[in-house]
């Protein structure tokens, strides 16, 4: 096990209710995410409502987010509002592919997390990005964050799963138990834990 001890303040946010949500289809293919399921109105309101509810949004200084619009949109109301000019887009923190699941309802999703329960490492069937592939790109790119930036604060804007499963690591759950961990609702803010530990093989 690797021990990390982070320099920088992360603050995990999920984006706003989007479109997709709104209509409960799963969209995780970058060539549709990417342009279109942005935020509903409702998803707007929430962004703004955080904002107001958590004062750790007042010490950001950089913004990195999901290409996904849905994720995009929610970073960029925040910027606007807190006046954070630095707000960079990474591809480690898209949407987890749900491969045949794609545009399918939602309800799809239980099917996932019911067999990730079984299985972190190996491709879960109908082509669904296995949980380990997701912890390794969210860990590369924590990762090169701490390398980049010295104590600043730093707000990560992604999509559930990769958060749920960043954060159940960092709290030091397996991760193929990151749906035992508290759900990350939409607009939902959390801080990550500042020090705890990594398998070697998700750094590798």
């Amino acid at each position: 096990m690797h021990s990390l001890q982070l320099h920088n303040t992360y603050l995990l946010m999920r984006h706003a209710q989007s479109k997709a949500n709104h209509m409960h289809i799963i969209v995780s293919n970058p060539e549709v995410g990417v342009n279109d399921y942005g935020l509903t109105q409702e998803g707007k309101n929430e962004v703004i409502k955080a904002i107001a509810h958590c004062n750790e949004l007042k010490s950001v200084k950089y913004i990195y987010t999901s290409d996904f619009l849905r994720a995009y949109e929610t970073a960029m109301i925040i910027a606007g509002h807190m006046n954070i000019i630095h707000v960079k887009f990474d591809i480690r923190l898209r949407e987890r592919y749900f491969g045949q699941f794609e545009g399918t309802d939602s309800e799809n999703y239980q099917r996932i997390w019911d067999m990730d329960c079984h299985n972190a490492n190996d491709p879960v069937c109908y082509d669904v990005e296995p949980i380990h592939t997701v912890a390794k790109r969210m860990i590369s790119f924590l990762l090169d964050c701490e390398t980049n930036n010295i104590n600043d604060t730093i707000l990560i804007v992604s999509h559930g799963d990769p958060l749920q499963i960043l954060y159940t690591i960092s709290i030091g759950l397996p991760i193929n138990k990151f749906k035992t961990a508290s759900h990350f609702n939409n607009a939902e803010l959390r801080l990550l834990p500042s020090r705890f530990t990594i398998d070697e093989e998700l750094i590798t």
